[in-house]
């Protein structure tokens, strides 16, 4: 099913996309033309993949009305990224984006719009087009060392990564994120024993060994691409209304980060970095 699902219209800015499914139905459900301060909402949720569930709830407020974010009253218990916000009516008031925080629907019929042109003119694209139009195709590392209980702290540095791309982990774990560059610390008992910079492929799995011995760098030839040229953004479906070909709308997960010209750094191979002990 995911393979014939495309991107009509996205906006790395807001989050948010709106996916062409193959689906003979049209759409059903209506946006909310205003949303007021203090209105209830009902949020709907499918705990444990089973009978969905609502929860009534206020908006509290909408941040930098037209463009900003609603802030809800409460979380929506069971909630994932996407789940849908409905007014009394009926109407789509917005989406659900973690915590207190919902999409609205009314920013949307701009998207809508240029979705339903790119459906007709035959202009979407692949997840993977979109995650490379993005800069965020999905490379991995595997990172080990021969220090004594290491832990690794990764931090991404190119402009186009999201800050929540960073992670720590005891060593050997491997991290997986967008392409481009990013640094890595090696902590022993709290102190940084070696810091060193790395970069991730579109679709390779590398491997990074920090050793405490001082010898030179050996790259060896230790890639493995993965089927379908890499990931892209991971998405997750809620309804909005629209046209023609049924039409859904995704929030992406964590942050977007504007699009950039500069091509990513590549590494070959893997890398073994040797340190001198302390």
């Amino acid at each position: 099913m995911t393979q014939n699902v495309r991107v009509a219209a996205y906006d790395a800015g807001a989050d948010v996309a709106v996916l062409a499914v193959p689906m003979s139905g049209t759409d059903s459900l209506p946006l909310a033309a205003a949303i007021a301060d203090g209105q209830y909402v009902w949020g709907v949720a499918l705990p444990n993949c089973s009978s969905p569930s609502e929860e009534r709830l206020r908006v509290s407020s909408w941040q930098n009305r037209p463009t900003g974010a609603l802030v809800l009253s409460d979380s929506i218990a069971n909630a994932v990224f996407g789940s849908p916000l409905f007014d009394q009516q009926g109407a789509l008031v917005g989406l659900s984006t973690g915590g207190r925080l919902a999409f609205p629907a009314p920013r949307a019929g701009a998207l809508l719009d240029r979705a339903r042109q790119n459906v007709s003119a035959q202009r979407t694209r692949t997840f993977a087009q979109v995650g490379s139009a993005e800069s965020h195709l999905f490379g991995s590392v595997a990172i080990t060392s021969s220090l004594q209980k290491p832990v690794a702290r990764v931090t991404p540095l190119d402009d186009w990564q999201w800050p929540e791309l960073g992670q720590t982990s005891f060593v050997p774990f491997t991290y997986a994120g967008a392409e481009g560059r990013y640094r890595l610390e090696l902590t022993v008992n709290g102190q940084v024993q070696r810091t060193v910079e790395f970069a991730l492929r579109p679709g390779v799995a590398d491997r990074l060994t920090v050793n405490p011995e001082q010898v030179a760098q050996q790259p060896r030839a230790a890639v493995e691409p993965q089927e379908g040229g890499g990931g892209g953004f991971p998405w997750i479906l809620g309804i909005l209304g629209g046209g023609g070909a049924a039409v859904l709308a995704a929030v992406l997960l964590g942050g977007g980060g504007a699009p950039t010209d500069k091509a990513p750094p590549t590494t070959t191979g893997s890398i073994t970095i040797r340190v001198p002990n302390r």
